[in-house]
């Protein structure tokens, strides 16, 4: 089942040992579910996503910002495309290696309920490494840093309309 993970009561009818090789016959009780490893549900979406890598030479720039409520002017934003998305981070593709555990601003805009809604979230690296596919691309794992409750229940509503909207399209 395209390796993810399923749950269901069963029931075992038949536990046989041959040699090696072990054969187990189930009965399933219960419909069979997908399992949810993770704390928030994950969104494949491409987006733009603006990034810009906090430095030692930008760190007072950074914090004059922040205090001033200007992140968006701040020089050295550089796009990438989101390729999925949850409550706790973000998976997004760029042009550049970025470093493991390096602190990151990253700025997107979505249409909720017919507004434009700009998100701006800092976050560290988990992860970055070459695409697999595609050539000259990196792909980046991204986990929100210090993100207020409301701005998180926010990014989750979002989610959902999305994905509300997808599976409302598929039926059409």
């Amino acid at each position: 089942m395209n390796g993810k993970i399923y749950n269901s009561r069963v029931k075992i009818m038949r536990n046989l040992l041959d040699g090696k090789m072990r054969t187990v016959k189930i009965s399933i009780l219960d419909e069979i579910e997908k399992y949810e490893r993770r704390q928030f549900y994950r969104l494949e979406t491409s987006m733009e996503i603006s990034y810009l890598l906090l430095t030692a030479d930008n760190a007072n720039d950074f914090k004059e910002a922040v205090k001033s409520n200007r992140l968006l002017e701040m020089k050295g934003f550089v796009t990438g495309t989101t390729i999925d998305l949850s409550g706790g981070g973000v998976r997004f593709t760029s042009d550049k290696l970025l470093p493991e555990n390096g602190m990151i601003i990253t700025h997107m805009t979505a249409n909720m309920d017919g507004t434009v809604k700009h998100y701006i979230f800092l976050g560290k690296i988990i992860k970055s490494d070459k695409h697999r596919e595609v050539r000259g691309v990196f792909e980046h794992r991204m986990q929100f840093v210090d993100l207020k409750q409301d701005a998180r229940e926010e990014l989750v509503q979002f989610i959902f309309q999305c994905e509300r909207e997808r599976l409302k399209n598929r039926k059409v």
